[in-house]
């Protein structure tokens, strides 16, 4: 199936950002309290993630409200996702790029890929909370549609006979920011931070074998024969 294909990599994103923030936290980049919140926030989100899957479980033809809550979940999940990104980014990284400069956040990078130019304190806040609150409102705002609609008091009437233009035109408007806010600027974003930030890499080692079992000692360790020239 297609969505697993989406699904699988979304998770590893937040595991992997996870062990990210944490790999920071014990370099002292980030502070105890952010990765506290990080360590609350992680089980919530996996949950939130896999919940996704219920909307392939619950036909929208057999339970409409079923069907669209468990989407609606999802929404939320991803205005989690950026509001830990922008303080992550933001606030809680202590340290520098490639270029020698501090990471200020996404929308500094790029300005900075795109123009050459960097943001100005005085600029670069502002925007980012705009950012936040924007995703946080058009997603709060897109449930509330959907709930009110549930309820059987809509406040936007986007269907049906009496359908308002007007509202369409609201609604619509709504779900094209949240669009270009949720699904199209996080690429750019990534795509923009991994010409900038080092990757996170594992190393994965043992210690080599004497004879008899053994492992050599730290001053020993150099110039040790690997064991296939070793005698038995």
């Amino acid at each position: 199936m297609l969505f697993p294909m989406f699904e699988i990599p979304m998770l590893c994103y937040l595991v992997m950002f996870h062990f990210h923030v944490y790999n920071n936290y014990l370099k002292g980049k980030v502070g105890k309290a952010f990765y506290t919140v990080c360590r609350f926030t992680l089980p919530v989100e996996i949950i939130l993630m896999a919940w996704f899957r219920m909307i392939f479980v619950i036909g929208a033809f057999d339970d409409v409200n079923g069907h669209t809550s468990f989407f609606q979940l999802f929404q939320v999940l991803l205005a989690i996702v950026c509001a830990k990104n922008m303080h992550y980014y933001n606030k809680a990284l202590n340290a520098v790029d490639k270029d020698g400069q501090r990471s200020m956040g996404p929308l500094d990078q790029v300005s900075r890929h795109f123009t050459g130019r960097q943001l100005k304190d005085s600029i670069q806040e502002p925007l980012q909370w705009i950012y936040l609150l924007t995703v946080v409102a058009t997603t709060a705002f897109k449930i509330a549609i959907v709930r009110f609609q549930f309820a059987g008091k809509p406040f936007l009437i986007t269907q049906g006979p009496n359908k308002s233009e007007r509202d369409m035109a609201i609604a619509g408007a709504c779900d094209r920011t949240w669009m270009v806010l949720n699904a199209i600027m996080p690429m750019v974003f990534a795509y923009v931070q991994s010409q900038y930030v080092d990757t996170l890499e594992f190393t994965l080692d043992s210690a080599k074998q004497v004879k008899g079992g053994a492992a050599p000692s730290p001053e020993d360790a150099d110039g040790l024969q690997s064991p296939e020239e070793l005698e038995v």
